[in-house]
């Protein structure tokens, strides 16, 4: 923490994976996020740690538009609409402070903790024998996180 009360924190996050797929060809997996944060513990809006935190979302859903089998619009596009998305999610942490320079941090996460179908696509061709019906979906899942804090 800086003496103007600010603090900043930086991540990065490296991740190499070989994987084999489909008929037995190896694939090469590469990511790479980095981030940056920067808060100031005298703003409302700080980040609040060792503290239960949820997040309620609902709204209508998304437009959508309807092809024919050539991916032609039909009618007038975007008219229709996915169904309303709700979702509840909730985070817990606490950090353990190790010495002076590091602490760990533990964390669990629950995402769509009521199960509610939210859709991830429809099937909006006509020439599809399921058209007009939604598909995809993430179901209610929990995640542990763990961090070396420094």
């Amino acid at each position: 923490m800086n003496s103007d009360a600010k603090t900043e924190r930086r991540a990065m996050w490296l991740l190499v994976d070989r994987a084999f797929i489909m008929e037995g060809r190896a694939g090469d997996f590469f990511s790479y996020a980095r981030n940056r944060a920067r808060g100031d513990l005298n703003e409302f809006s700080h980040y609040l740690r060792n503290f239960p935190s949820s997040i309620v979302e609902h709204r209508g859903g998304f437009p959508y538009a309807v092809t024919d089998v050539a991916r032609n619009y039909v009618g007038t596009p975007n008219q229709l609409r996915f169904p309303n998305l709700f979702s509840f999610d909730a985070h817990a942490s606490k950090d353990f402070k190790v010495n002076d320079r590091y602490s760990l941090l533990f964390a669990v996460s629950g995402l769509n903790l009521t199960n509610h179908f939210n859709t991830l696509d429809a099937r909006a061709n006509t020439a599809d024998p399921q058209f007009g019906t939604f598909f995809g979906n993430y179901k209610r899942r929990f995640r542990m996180d763990f961090a070396v804090i420094y």
